[in-house]
């Protein structure tokens, strides 16, 4: 039964992250794609603008976020 559920989770997970992939522009392994997605799974970003350009995204969130702590 144990085995029943963990297939169908993984199958949900890559028909996710294969539909995720298909949706950007930006050309990801399958791998490198899962591994932030799983680091930043509970973190409340903007998935698609994250992978579509890691770094751009980055310096946004950090200049908003010094903004917040200065005001």
């Amino acid at each position: 039964m144990k085995k029943i559920r963990y297939n169908i989770s993984w199958g949900t997970i890559n028909l996710l992250v294969t539909l995720l992939k298909n949706k950007i522009k930006r050309k990801w392994a399958f791998s490198n794609l899962v591994s932030p997605i799983r680091m930043h799974l509970m973190d409340y970003i903007n998935i698609d603008k994250f992978l579509e350009n890691p770094e751009k995204f980055w310096i946004e969130v950090n200049k908003k976020r010094q903004n917040e702590y200065q005001s």
